[in-house]
C-alpha cells in the first residue's frame, strides 16, 4: 500500500493479505488508543493536557486506518475514566486476544519510554490481564 493512497483515504488492495494487514493494523491502533486512555487515566486518576496531547499525536499519526465507527467508539470510551474492567470488556466486545494487546503495548511503550510512571501502569496492566485470562 502506498503512503499516498493511505493519506488520501483510498487504499488499494491488490493482494488479499493487504486486507488482513489493514484490518489488523486498524484493530491494533484502536486498542493502542484505548490502552493509552487506560494508562493515562490510571497513573493519577485523570488525563492531563500533556497526556491528552500524547493521545492526540498518536491518533493523528494513525487515524488513516480508523473507520468513523472506530473513532466514535474511541470517543465514547474517552468520556469516562478507563478502568481495567472497561478495557477487558472492550477487548471482549471486539474479540481481541492477548497477542494484539501485547503488540499494542509494545507500540505504546515506545511512545512513553521516558516516563517511568506510565511504564509501571503499563506493566501492571499486562500482568493483571495475563493473570485474569489464564
Amino acid at each position: 500500500m502506498s503512503k499516498y493512497l493511505k493519506k488520501q483515504g483510498k487504499l488499494d488492495f491488490g493482494n488479499p493479505n493487504d486486507v488482513w494487514k489493514f484490518t489488523y493494523q486498524r484493530n491494533m491502533t484502536k486498542l493502542a488508543i484505548i490502552v493509552l486512555l487506560y494508562v493515562f487515566s490510571n497513573d493519577d486518576g485523570e488525563i492531563s493536557d500533556y497526556e491528552f496531547k500524547q493521545i492526540k499525536k498518536f491518533y493523528k499519526k494513525e487515524r488513516h486506518v480508523l473507520k468513523i465507527e472506530d473513532q466514535k467508539d474511541i470517543y465514547e470510551h474517552a468520556l469516562k475514566p478507563m478502568t481495567f474492567e472497561g478495557l477487558e470488556k472492550f477487548m471482549q466486545d471486539n474479540e481481541f486476544h492477548e497477542r494484539i494487546l501485547t503488540e499494542s503495548v509494545d507500540v505504546i511503550r515506545k511512545l512513553i519510554l521516558k516516563e517511568s510512571k506510565y511504564i509501571k501502569v503499563l506493566n501492571d496492566l499486562v500482568d493483571k490481564y495475563t493473570k485474569s485470562n489464564k
